[in-house]
């Protein structure tokens, strides 16, 4: 019984945590200093979230922050992600990428597209500071979502 009650709590401080979320997103806007600007673009519905990073010389994500024109569920993915990584190591915030992207792949296939879009939109701003400190030259970097189903 002691362990129904937890995993209620838990549960309950959980989805208080989505709705503060929702109610209050956390990191919305461009960052004008950004050091790289990544956008996951859905070719369809023409549907696109951007993340800004600044990342400093001791691979620190100082700042992040993320604009969008998608729906609720690709905002509120965007304001959780970027506030867990937010002041953590780069190889610890690609750490996370990774794991959320395995819990990504259990929820429906609609879910998937829109809280994916922060993932991949975080993944192509990486490329795009990669990219910037190759002097590439570019503004940002866009990764298209994958509509497939199956993958």
């Amino acid at each position: 019984m002691e362990n129904r009650t937890q995993t209620q709590e838990e549960i309950e401080n959980i989805n208080a945590e989505i709705f503060s979320h929702m109610a209050n997103p956390r990191n919305y806007g461009e960052m004008k200093d950004a050091n790289g600007v990544g956008k996951c673009l859905n070719e369809i519905t023409e549907e696109f979230l951007m993340v800004f990073v600044k990342i400093n010389e001791k691979n620190i994500l100082e700042n992040i922050s993320y604009g969008c024109n998608a729906n609720q569920d690709s905002s509120l993915s965007a304001s959780i992600f970027t506030e867990m990584v937010k002041g953590d190591t780069l190889d610890n915030a690609i750490e996370s990428l990774m794991l959320m992207e395995q819990k990504v792949l259990d929820v429906p296939f609609s879910q998937k597209l829109n809280s994916s879009m922060v993932l991949h939109a975080f993944r192509a701003a990486l490329i795009n500071r990669e990219n910037r400190m190759n002097n590439m030259g570019e503004d940002l970097f866009t990764i298209n979502l994958d509509l497939n189903e199956e993958k």
